[in-house]
């Protein structure tokens, strides 16, 4: 793994790696500070505790006092651990900090080496003390404790033996064999050290890699926005003018074949026009561009132009569209109502696109009313195909439909879902489906919305009732200019409501 992340650099360590190694070594450095700062007082303790074990007292005949072994732990003991304490809370991750704590550490295994009385027991407190000095992973720490380790049982092996080896009298070598030992652990602590190096040398390179990489697709994605957006203003203009000039067109004496003809364009552009909308929305969701506005709106208004806005052929499927409202719901609010308007027309025509027979519904219930806000829940609720259980996590993902035979047979862009639930968390409200295969589906989303007190008759009833409204199947006889041509990708959907997706 680590050959394999070395193998991609093409040059020297860039100043980035170089930059976010030191960053990483010196976090290391300031951690095992303080964690050697804990193990000092702990072996101050132990060594107190372990020369009041030993050698409590000493006697000179009938006279006793405090042994000698328990007054060095005492004050040699807090000698050994003031300084390195000091260092590292006041210094951590310096240099001089580390190298105090190697000496004082390896000088406190040779105090409970005496303490002991030479215990070969306690000589693996040597070893266990360099494998903690190896968590700084720097192996020059490893340097000025080994040697004062082989100092150390230089000179007591010549001039005390018993209180490093136990023993009255000892070979004057004996301190080689030992140092051997150190010597040969230094050697196996410094490779481990070495290839701990080499893995923070290899996490930076790859750290370093994943940035450059995601600077790249983050600049990739503001190109590809900034395209999307540009070229949905350019084709929005032509087509503007395109659809206007068929508007005029209709309004002209035409013959029933030709009318068609001209509704037929007006329906192909609209989607069209649609379809670009939808891009332009989705690259400003992905830049993060989302905006939204605050005004004053009338949620009644704003239902009765979203109901009235259906499409008129709904008598091809005899679908009946009913709106039911709460007669508690404030009707006065601030807000952006032209993407509470978007939401709402996406919901309703995907419930128009998978509905062939039955009833859609668009209920508006209070949730929580307080002096200044309201939280209203939106459902719309048809009898539908439905969505399979295994199918539900692709909802509201881009450029994704439940399976690719509703793109051919009902179209759709994929986007709807989508932008709707981008829309709602903007707002800062919430998003949700509940569906059965072959019954249909309830989509809800609650928003939470200021109140307007300055609007006056705010639950004053307008001239529909709040509390039910239903729009009829169109009859079948109806005049062909009002009833327009549709593809057959769009069939019964208006311009309004291509682009969305279930």
């Amino acid at each position: 793994m680590i050959d394999s992340i070395e193998s991609t650099r093409k040059s020297a360590p860039s100043q980035a790696e170089r930059d976010l190694f030191d960053l990483h070594a010196l976090a290391i450095y300031r951690r095992t500070d303080r964690m050697f700062a804990y193990l000092m007082v702990l072996q101050w303790v132990v060594a107190i505790a372990a020369a009041y074990w030993f050698s409590p007292r000493t006697w000179d005949g009938v006279q006793s006092s405090m042994h000698p072994h328990l007054l060095m732990a005492i004050f040699g003991g807090g000698l050994l651990a003031s300084l390195p304490v000091a260092l590292a809370w006041r210094m951590p991750g310096h240099a001089i900090t580390r190298y105090v704590i190697a000496i004082s550490q390896v000088l406190f295994s040779s105090l409970l080496i005496h303490i002991t009385g030479g215990r070969i027991e306690t000589h693996f407190h040597i070893f266990v003390s360099l494998a903690f000095l190896a968590a700084y992973r720097d192996w020059k720490v490893l340097a000025p404790a080994t040697l004062v380790i082989i100092v150390d049982h230089v000179i007591r092996d010549i001039w005390w033996p018993e209180s490093i080896f136990g023993v009255a009298t000892a070979s004057h070598w004996r301190w080689l064999e030992h140092a051997a030992w150190v010597l040969f652990e230094d050697l196996v602590l410094a490779f481990t050290i070495r290839q701990s190096i080499r893995e923070m040398r290899a996490l930076a390179l790859h750290t370093v890699q994943l940035e450059q990489a995601r600077q790249v697709a983050e600049e990739a994605s503001c190109v590809k926005g900034q395209f999307l957006a540009s070229m949905s203003h350019e084709l929005r203009t032509p087509l503007n003018g395109v659809i206007g000039m068929t508007e005029l067109l209709a309004d002209s004496p035409l013959s029933e074949r030709q009318r068609r003809f001209v509704n037929a364009c007006q329906s192909s552009g609209a989607l069209l026009l649609r379809l670009i909308n939808d891009i332009l929305d989705f690259s400003k969701i992905e830049a993060g561009h989302l905006e939204l506005e605050e005004h004053p709106f009338e949620l009644q208004q704003l239902i009765e132009d979203v109901m009235s806005g259906m499409p008129p052929r709904l008598h091809e499927r005899d679908v009946q569209l009913i709106c039911r409202q709460d007669d508690s719901t404030p009707l006065h609010l601030l807000g952006d109502s032209h993407r509470l308007r978007q939401v709402l027309v996406n919901l309703l025509g995907n419930a128009l696109k998978f509905t062939e027979r039955g009833e859609i519904t668009l209920r508006t219930e209070r949730q929580h009313i307080s002096d200044d806000r309201v939280t209203l829940l939106f459902s719309i609720e048809d009898t539908g195909i439905g969505i399979p259980a295994d199918r539900m996590d692709r909802l509201f993902q881009s450029f994704s439909q439940v399976d690719s035979s509703i793109r051919r047979k009902y179209g759709g862009s994929g986007l709807g879902l989508s932008i709707s639930k981008a829309i709602v968390h903007a707002i800062g409200g919430e998003i949700g489906v509940e569906s059965h295969e072959g019954l249909g589906s309830r989509f809800w989303f609650a928003v939470n919305l200021r109140r307007d007190h300055d609007a006056t008759n705010e639950f004053d009833s307008p001239a529909m009732p709040p509390s039910s409204f239903e729009v009829q199947p169109a009859p079948r006889h109806v005049a062909p200019a009002q009833v327009p041509f549709v593809p057959e990708a769009a069939v019964s959907l208006p311009s309004e409501f291509v682009g969305s997706n279930h």
